[in-house]
């Protein structure tokens, strides 16, 4: 067995770096979205949709839409449901924007050139599309028993790594655009890609780093043992077959361990990554500060990505809603000393994300802004008519972009269907 020091304990050293490090943009409470008990769901709350399977969370009640009788709340509790979101009435704003420095230089211009930072664009897109050969190994292999390749998951974490180190907006960007259509090889690595670069935000060395990266890529290997009548059940999971999926981080761990793929540190990760907070994950319900820091973060980025990703049985959500559903799990699912600092990374509005500005032009999202997660730099690439225009780069947080008011905001995130086009033509 590989062996690596288990320095990461518990979220101490998280909320020691988040203190330092965390600037002065504060994550609110107005309103929104919210995580409750069955128990308190009353007539004509607005439930959400989450998009998370019920494999994931086969006690959460995700149907958006409100409630409407005593009598539908009775069936739900009835049926088996614990816990679900609400969109209340309120403001729907998540973070209290702080004020940008004055001196902070405008980066808004006309451009007919590639973006800055295209080459590194470039080697991220190559290495997440070699990504894929890879998984589809490691999924093959663990279906037929066979031998996995370990010095291609080195070789592949590490690339990972340096190209989150060179630009970790180049990769980000990759896991909003989805350049393949399968969940199982794309979800893998996007969870890998979202936990090295959230390890990274927090200031994570190089050894935590890998960890994230090698537990990411691993984390659902265990699904391999799953039938796929059970992961691609469209409706809630019978107590039977939650008890299948409850499994997998063990089966998982199981079979790195049995092929020394990993170190002992990795197979922690692995197998309390579906572990919560609040000591209601499995599968053995450690809570608090007995919960590794890296299967928290691995936690996180996967069920931020499941919230994105399509399924067959539905669509995705938008990423600014999950973000939203993200912060009202804080100190529930996840500890707020990591969901503040994962939203402040990524971003409302993550790169690669399409925009809908308040004066109708369409952008994408091409830089993130950690410490005013509204304010992106964006790349406004059609008008109000969806008719292309004009290439411009407007950093939203610049003396520039507040001289020309409201009207250069952004007033909603779009799914990406809807701009009808390859948006990695307009980011790359």
């Amino acid at each position: 067995m590989r062996r690596e020091p288990d320095t990461s304990g518990d979220l101490s050293a998280c909320r020691t770096r988040r203190g330092q490090n965390a600037g002065p943009a504060a994550l609110g409470n107005q309103g929104g979205i919210h995580k409750i008990a069955i128990s308190e769901l009353r007539v004509g709350m607005e439930v959400v949709d989450t998009g998370l399977s019920w494999t994931q969370h086969p006690y959460l009640y995700s149907e958006a839409g409100r409630i409407t009788s005593a009598r539908q709340i009775k069936d739900l509790v009835e049926q088996g449901y614990r816990d679900l979101f609400i969109q209340d009435a309120g403001s729907d704003r998540l973070i209290e924007e702080a004020p940008v420095p004055e001196d902070k230089a405008a980066c808004g211009h006309n451009v007919a050139h590639p973006l800055p930072g295209a080459e590194d664009y470039a080697r991220a897109l190559g290495l997440y599309d070699d990504s894929f050969g890879v998984i589809n190994s490691f999924i093959l292999a663990a279906k037929l028993g066979r031998p996995m390749d370990r010095e291609a998951s080195v070789r592949l974490v590490e690339g990972l790594i340096d190209s989150v180190t060179s630009n970790p907006d180049a990769l980000v960007s990759l896991v909003s655009l989805r350049f393949n259509d399968d969940y199982t090889f794309t979800h893998c690595i996007n969870t890998a890609v979202l936990a090295v670069v959230f390890g990274r935000h927090l200031g994570l060395e190089k050894p935590k780093l890998r960890r994230l990266g090698e537990a990411g890529l691993f984390h659902d290997l265990g699904k391999t043992r799953i039938p796929e009548e059970i992961l691609d059940k469209p409706r809630r999971l019978t107590p039977e077959e939650f008890r299948v999926v409850k499994a997998h981080p063990a089966e998982g761990a199981a079979i790195l361990e049995k092929q020394d793929m990993v170190s002992d540190g990795v197979l922690r990760t692995i197998r309390d990554h579906h572990e919560k907070f609040n000591g209601t994950g499995y599968p053995l319900g450690v809570s608090g500060d007995r919960l590794c820091l890296s299967a928290q973060i691995v936690g996180l980025a996967d069920c931020y990505d499941a919230m994105t990703s399509h399924r067959p049985y539905r669509r995705a959500i938008l990423p600014n809603t999950a973000m939203r559903i993200l912060f009202a799990m804080r100190n529930k699912d996840f500890s707020r000393d990591l969901i503040e600092p994962f939203i402040k990374c990524l971003g409302i509005y993550p790169v690669g994300s399409p925009v809908r500005l308040r004066n109708g032009e369409v952008a994408l999202v091409c830089g993130a802004n950690p410490e005013s997660p509204l304010l992106p730099t964006i790349k406004i690439i059609m008008d109000a008519n969806m008719r292309p225009r004009p290439h411009r780069i407007l950093d939203l947080s610049s003396p520039e972009a507040r001289a020309l008011g409201d009207d250069i905001s952004i007033a909603t995130a779009l799914d990406m269907s809807v701009l009808g086009v390859d948006p990695a033509g307009f980011l790359f």
